[in-house]
């Protein structure tokens, strides 16, 4: 045996005895956290149970061993780190240095003796768990299960480790080899995270929701379910990487510099504006967060004083020599940061696609809809299972693309002038838009901005009547494949007695009837009709049962069920005829004015726009409070404001009443200067109680209604 190969035994024989309880403590912290653990869970099955369906027992097991043990993946981030700085402790001194140096073999051998002794003590713990598990449980669950979780401790274990062994070979400082990859390992992060952030505040129209998943979570920090397919080659190659640059970093050094923070002194000038740019972005969320501050220009303080800290680090010494040219480097990038914000240097703000080359556009927040997700118990067991056909919200037509593309231009022109939010005192209108254009070469772009009350009319109006829009919001007008089964009506009675008033199966006329009644009134639904149905009370609503293609957990193709429910206004003419003629609508359940008791009408308060878009909600009482006077502003201080709750049992006035809440003109509160919401309960002679909220313009209201918007001059 050459006196190489004795000295690479020798050195691998040395690590096991100095560091032999690390693996010890990870075996016994393995069997504790996944084998005992384990054990116990696949005690409540028989092996019967696994029987019934094999891949039930790898695919089971293994979601449960990738769900319920995070913790020992963590583990195993902190067992390859803490390899490292065992394995490597002697390069944290010169003396320790120099001795084992000193020795008749080159440092690539000695990494590579560290290294395999790495591989040792990472492959103990997890030969001798596999061992257990397999002995112990295989009838009852796949033992392909069991070693791929193993499998993905390792490849953690292992790329963790390597990464401490670069940075460590960049240091000489135990502390800062800790500190040091924990930080490289998390830059990625930090960086997507602030640069988004930035982003966020800075740049007019930019959508940061996703990308972090999209681009670190595809492609950098994968977790556990991703290293069970290809992308494990993805920390396979990284390990590799590493390795080599451990190696490079090695040879490369000079031994009398370990022991300092940074082991190579060309790099000291990175390390210093490396360390100044992360002070300026953690005091720029410092200042964000407790602050309200968001110019980026304050990076250049916090990052001067990171500056003055590293260096002081570095040299060992309170002394700013050396500190300057990072600290104008770090001013020259947070400059550079700032024009390119603050002038729109790349022209993201301004840029709009030339319509000739969109494919289609739609709403991202709204793009999909119909997603189901069931459970269903067959001779299989019991399992999940998702839908597996959505519909998608894209607008392909070129007159309804440039529709999209002139909301775009506005709010391109808004910019400057600035954009004041919708109050959110008519639901129903979505709060902003997600633009998202799918190029004619494939290519995506996305921009995001605030829906105003101005923008109402020019677009939200005909985006809200477009027949896209009603198949997304209502499921019963796409194209989906669904199999109706059944449909019960019920109407509006807040008495306590049961309210069903009808009950068809799948495939009888009546079904049939309704539900084309109500294709036919939805996809005539004008805007108007469309916000009193999302803020106004029912007089009838319809559950809608259907079932839909699905696949299980395990791959089979299975139907689940879905329920939707359809509110009935007095204006849904079609589906109001079809439930006269299914016979849910009858002489008995008919409402009628003379059939009244009583109505007791509940103001809410009068809402104002003003000039620059805000609405107001001058006065208001919650449902069943009566409030006499209330003072009013700001729309003159002189006047009050009338809330009084009131009932009504006079025939004429119910009469008067009732014609107006089923036969009122349908208004948009969006081209009134004001407009009233208030409830009304109204008590019929047969016990049944309707309880409805509505609103409407001040001008509409009857004569008996007009405390609701009364004002008593001074």
């Amino acid at each position: 045996m050459s006196l190489k190969q004795s000295c690479f035994k020798a050195q691998i024989k040395s690590d096991m005895k100095r560091l032999w309880w690390m693996s010890a403590l990870a075996t016994l912290f393995m069997f504790l956290f996944t084998t005992v653990p384990l054990m116990d869970y696949l005690n409540g099955y028989t092996v019967a149970d696994f029987k019934v369906n094999m891949a039930f027992r790898y695919d089971d097991v293994t979601q449960w061993l990738l769900q319920r043990l995070e913790g020992n993946y963590i583990f195993a981030l902190i067992f390859g780190g803490a390899l490292s700085l065992g394995l490597f402790s002697y390069l944290n001194g010169v003396s320790s240095v120099t001795f084992n140096h000193t020795l008749p073999v080159k440092r690539n051998t000695l990494l590579a003796a560290h290294s395999v002794s790495a591989l040792i003590f990472i492959t103990i713990p997890i030969v001798f768990n596999a061992f257990v598990c397999v002995t112990s449980v295989w009838k009852y669950c796949s033992v392909k299960a069991i070693f791929i979780n193993m499998g993905i401790y390792f490849v953690y274990s292992l790329l963790i480790f390597m990464i401490f062994t670069f940075v460590g070979m960049l240091t000489g400082n135990t502390v800062a080899q800790g500190i040091f990859s924990v930080v490289f390992i998390l830059l990625p992060l930090f960086l997507t995270g602030f640069i988004l952030t930035v982003c966020d505040a800075y740049l007019y129209g930019f959508v940061s929701g996703g990308i972090l998943e999209e681009v670190l979570g595809k492609y950098l920090y994968l977790l556990p379910e991703s290293l069970m397919g290809p992308k494990v080659l993805v920390y396979i190659l990284l390990i590799g990487i590493f390795y080599a640059l451990s190696m490079f970093a090695y040879n490369k050094c000079h031994l009398e510099n370990y022991g300092e923070v940074i082991a190579f002194p060309k790099l000291k000038w990175l390390f210093k504006l490396s360390f100044g740019v992360c002070s300026g972005i953690l005091g720029y969320y410092y200042c964000q967060a407790f602050w309200n501050l968001e110019s980026i220009l304050i990076m250049i303080v916090f990052g001067t004083l990171g500056v003055i800290v590293a260096n002081m680090l570095s040299n060992k010494s309170f002394s700013l020599k050396g500190s300057k040219l990072p600290i104008i480097y770090n001013a020259a990038v947070v400059l550079l940061l700032f024009l390119i914000f603050n002038f729109d240097i790349t022209g993201f703000e301004s840029r709009i696609p030339d319509i000739e080359k969109i494919a289609s556009v739609t709403n991202a927040s709204m793009k999909y809809n119909g997603y189901v997700y069931g459970y269903i118990d067959d001779e299989y067991g019991h399992d999940g299972a998702y839908r597996t056909e959505y519909f998608n919200m894209s607008f392909t037509d070129k007159k309804d693309i440039q529709m999209f593309l002139d909301f775009h231009k506005k709010k391109i022109e808004q910019r400057d002038s600035g954009t004041t939010p919708r109050s959110g005192n008519i639901s129903g209108i979505p709060y902003n838009i997600e633009l998202e254009y799918t190029l004619k070469n494939g290519k995506k772009m996305t921009r995001e901005y605030i829906i105003c009350d101005d923008d109402v009319e020019s677009f939200v109006k005909p985006f809200i009547q477009s027949s896209q829009y009603k198949k997304f919001r209502y499921p019963i007008l796409d194209e989906t494949q669904k199999e109706y089964t059944s449909i019960k009506v019920f109407v509006n009675d807040e008495s306590g007695r049961d309210n069903t008033i009808g009950i068809f199966a799948s495939n009888s006329t009546q079904l049939k009837t309704i539900v084309a009644a109500l294709e036919k009134d939805i996809s005539s639904m004008t805007f108007e009709q469309y916000l009193l149905k999302n803020n106004s009370t029912e007089l009838y609503s319809v559950e809608v049962a259907y079932k839909v293609p699905a696949r299980t957990n395990d791959g089979r193709e299975v139907w689940i069920e879905n329920t939707e429910n359809y509110s009935v206004h007095f204006f849904n003419e079609n589906t109001l005829k079809a439930l006269e003629e299914t016979g849910c609508i009858t002489e008995q359940t008919r409402e009628s004015a003379d059939r009244v008791e009583k109505i007791i009408v509940y103001p809410e308060g009068v809402y104002f726009h003003d000039d620059f878009g805000y609405s107001y909600r001058i006065s208001g009482v919650e449902y069943g409070v009566d409030v006499e006077v209330v003072e009013i502003a700001p729309v003159t201080t002189s006047s009050k404001y009338v809330s009084n709750s009131k009932v009504f049992t006079d025939e004429d006035d119910i009469k008067v009443l009732y014609e107006y809440f089923t036969n009122r003109k349908i208004v948009n509160p969006f081209e009134l200067d004001k407009y009233t919401f208030f409830s009304y309960d109204i008590y019929y002679k047969n016990g049944r109680v309707c309880h409805y909220r509505m609103y409407d313009s001040l001008e509409n209201l009857p004569s008996i209604l007009s405390f609701v918007g009364y004002y008593e001059e001074k």
